[in-house]
């Protein structure tokens, strides 16, 4: 069965008009009338305009290359199961399905097993459906131990590998790592972090090819010509 996503939106937007013509021959009772409904209408836009406003309602904006959603969620299924969540203040999904981009991303989120999760924030994402790609820039995110910042990332969402081309650094209580590039599965926890890499722990700062993070166990690995200088 093909992994379907969906679109959470809410009202359409629509514009219309009516005009109404006075001719000589119209009642007065009738132009009256006419006029003291205009005006109800007027005081009662006024009074909700002045009303506290509530929880904004998602907007859709149909266009000629696509539909635009405002404050929406996106949603991605793995068959009958909901695997991934989206919360952007503008989504943008072309006419065909396929591609949609997010501005303002306020959260993404990955369920895992044992109610364990992946969440992510960025400025701006594109998924590729056709690829199952989806792309990230300006990227903050959180994992069950630790926290994450880089330029760049990409996530698989049917192979749940992400991956970071771009300088990147995780820290947590008492370690702090710095790599060029990062890769790994948020299915399995594991991720592998290499290239100009540097470890900082509480009492001393290591140096090695890898650094290997086990999120469920929160334990780790440096491999590769490790050098350590101890603080004292």
């Amino acid at each position: 069965m093909v992994p379907e996503n969906r679109v959470l939106s809410g009202q359409e937007l629509t514009h219309g008009g009516t005009k109404v013509r006075f001719g000589s021959k119209t009642p007065k009772i009738v132009v009256r009338s006419l006029l003291f409904l205009v005006g109800l209408v007027v005081l009662v836009f006024v009074y909700r305009s002045l009303q506290p406003q509530e929880e904004t309602t998602p907007l859709v904006l149909a266009e000629e290359k696509g539909l635009t959603l405002l404050n929406a969620s996106y949603e991605g299924w793995d068959e009958a199961k909901r695997s991934w969540l989206l919360e952007a203040a503008q989504i943008f999904q072309t006419k065909d399905g396929k591609n949609s981009t997010f501005q303002g991303v306020k959260k993404i989120q990955f369920f895992q097993k044992d109610q364990r999760s992946l969440s992510l924030k960025a400025d701006e994402a594109t998924l590729d459906l056709k690829k199952n790609l989806l792309m990230l820039t300006n990227v903050q995110g959180y994992m069950t131990e630790g926290e994450f910042t880089t330029e760049e990332m990409s996530i698989n969402t049917k192979t749940k590998k992400i991956t970071s081309s771009k300088r990147i650094s995780f820290s947590k209580e008492g370690l702090k790592v710095e790599a060029d590039q990062m890769e790994g599965d948020f299915e399995t926890e594991e991720y592998i972090f290499c290239g100009n890499l540097h470890v900082q722990q509480k009492n001393n700062r290591s140096r090695g090819e890898t650094f290997r993070y086990y999120a469920q166990e929160d334990r780790f690995e440096i491999q590769g010509g490790v050098e350590v200088e101890l603080e004292l």
